[in-house]
């Protein structure tokens, strides 16, 4: 289960809890059911029992007053006590005129040993309804005690007899009188169509009503006896038993009052059931809907729940992947929605700070770059420095001689031809040409610690720009710009070098533009331009490498020297023309009070 999605476990998780739930409630239901059936059932069955044994008890209970009547005859009792001169003849007529014949197939008139005294068998089945002195006994018991039956102790029923398919059963009244006696009266027990059918329409169609005797010998179902033997019954409870045709029932006994008769009314239990099993099948229907809609609804669920977890899940790989840029798209306003706005806060978040970062990067690289150009600028000028501090000394001397015999030369030879005042000129300015190389390599030996102090820019520039003869320049010096602090050797060295560049880059025609601006963060940039070839692409990320030159002649110190200068000052020198444009140089120096 662990490895299933939440779109698989939700749908089966809302499935068994509905299952459970139902299967409990379902349980509990059929208990309550079951229990209830049953007890309606049993409400039901001794209800009818009671009703049926009542009505047989008022039956019983007519038919001992009318064989009383019948044994209290003068005739019959003058007839067992021999008075009155009643013969046998005159005691079969009392007996034919007082007693209705159907249902009664025969009757007796008994002495008080028991002996019969006169018998008639008005039906067929009159002569097989024998008494066996036991079965006497236990009729005539009752009558002769005095805590007999009640009212109808006078006349008592017997039990049930059969014959052929019939069933019968006695009525026997005790006959008043010194000599006593006992009237008989056998009745076969017979339903007529009409009680047949109250009884059908009383009991129900599933249910079934018996009468049998109270040992249980014989049973019948009011019309013929039963071919099946049952156990012993106890009466006013519920017996449970099984039955051939009908499978297990539930009965009720009752005894019928004034017989040893009990009636008995069952009920299959598959009837009894019946309810259960009806509501087991709907409520199962009922189950197997719930849990198909919860299943479908633990879908649905499911997949609303996990499809806003996936779209986060999704961005927040590619997150970790390195796609900051991935977003989620809030729908609606519930608690999903506002985690996906949550989210992209965060990612929002996430790519401002990597972009911030990568901006950090970019401009720790960039100023490591710068610092390990500066550094290898540094050294390679340090380097450059030794050689020339040694070999300027040993130059300069020689050159120095050079110049004072020029100048010799041309003191004494002042009417010398002109080829030859030509080739001196050449000779000095070639030696002038070694004495600027030279000068710079010294320059670039010396270290000399910057000397900073407060000067204006115009003062700084405008001395350099009256030195320019024959060369276009435009200015650009606002007045009202702040001084600067700088070592203004140094800055003039530097503004010299720039402006020497800018005349060479021309070829003697062109403009030269200073322009000066306030940074406004503590510097001011003086910028110079000239309307020359420029620099190329290829050589932008060179200019500022000693030794690096694209001129016919000097060594490429000068940009080189000029920068360190910068830098030495607290500001900078840059270079911020595009390729194809004339050169521009940005020269940046401190503002005075700055913290630079």
């Amino acid at each position: 289960m662990s490895r299933l999605s939440i779109r698989t476990k939700l749908p089966l998780a809302i499935g068994a809890v509905i299952l459970i739930v139902g299967v409990s409630i379902a349980l509990a239901a059929w208990i309550v059911i079951h229990r209830a059936s049953y007890e309606r059932a049993e409400a039901r069955l001794t209800s009818l029992g009671q009703m049926v044994s009542s009505l047989l008890g008022t039956q019983a209970t007519n038919a001992q007053n009318r064989a009383a009547r019948v044994a209290r005859r003068p005739e019959i009792a003058g007839f067992l006590n021999g008075t009155g001169g009643v013969t046998e003849d005159a005691v079969r007529e009392v007996l034919r005129s007082s007693v209705a014949v159907p249902p009664a197939v025969k009757y007796e008139l008994r002495d008080q040993s028991g002996q019969v005294r006169i018998a008639a068998a008005p039906g067929a089945a009159g002569d097989a309804l024998q008494m066996s002195p036991a079965d006497w006994q236990t009729v005539i018991r009752p009558l002769d005690d005095d805590e007999g039956p009640g009212p109808g102790r006078d006349a008592m029923h017997g039990r049930l007899r059969t014959a052929g398919r019939e069933l019968f059963y006695p009525v026997v009244a005790r006959v008043p009188g010194q000599a006593g006696g006992y009237f008989v009266e056998w009745r076969r027990l017979t339903v007529s169509p009409q009680v047949r059918g109250w009884i059908a329409q009383f009991v129900g169609a599933d249910a079934g009503l018996l009468i049998g005797n109270e040992d249980g010998s014989v049973w019948s179902d009011f019309g013929s006896p039963l071919d099946e033997s049952l156990p012993a019954l106890t009466p006013d409870r519920i017996n449970y038993l099984t039955r051939p045709g009908r499978g297990e029932v539930a009965a009720a006994v009752t005894a019928v009052p004034g017989t040893p008769w009990h009636v008995a009314a069952d009920l299959s239990r598959h009837d009894v059931e019946a309810p259960v099993r009806r509501f087991l099948g709907t409520v199962g229907g009922i189950a197997a809907v719930t849990t198909g809609l919860g299943v479908l609804l633990g879908w649905m669920l499911g997949r609303r729940i996990t499809a806003p977890v996936q779209s986060l899940t999704a961005a927040a790989d590619a997150i970790a992947a390195g796609d900051v840029s991935h977003r989620v798209a809030p729908r609606g306003d519930d608690e999903f929605a506002r985690l996906a706005r949550s989210f992209n806060s965060m990612a929002d978040e996430v790519q401002r700070s990597q972009d911030t970062l990568e901006d950090q990067v970019a401009q720790r690289t960039r100023e490591l770059r710068e610092a390990r150009e500066s550094l290898a600028r540094r050294e390679k000028l340090t380097l450059i420095a030794h050689l020339a501090g040694g070999v300027g000394h040993e130059i300069r001397n020689p050159l120095g001689v050079m110049s004072n015999a020029i100048y010799y030369l041309e003191a004494v030879q002042k009417d010398a031809p002109k080829d030859v005042r030509d080739y001196l000129a050449l000779l000095r300015q070639q030696v002038n040409v070694t004495a600027k190389i030279v000068n710079d390599l010294l320059d670039m030996s010396r270290t000399t610690p910057a000397h900073r102090q407060v000067i204006h820019v115009k003062d700084l520039v405008e001395p350099r720009l009256a030195r320019l003869k024959g060369t276009d320049i435009e200015r650009d010096l606002p007045a009202d710009l702040p001084a600067i602090d700088v070592d203004p050797v140094h800055a003039g060295q530097v503004l010299d070098n720039l402006l020497e560049n800018a005349v060479q880059a021309m070829g003697g025609s062109g403009t030269i533009r200073v322009q000066a601006r306030d940074t406004r963060q503590g510097s001011v940039q003086i910028e110079i331009a000239d309307t020359g070839p420029g620099i190329r692409p290829e050589h932008v990320s060179k200019i500022f490498e000693p030794l690096f030159t694209t001129k016919a002649r000097g060594i490429g110190l000068g940009l080189a020297v000029s920068k360190s200068l910068a830098q030495a000052n607290g500001g900078d020198l840059a270079l911020v023309s595009a390729p194809g444009q004339g050169a521009r140089f940005a020269f940046t120096v401190p503002v005075a009070g700055s913290t630079t």
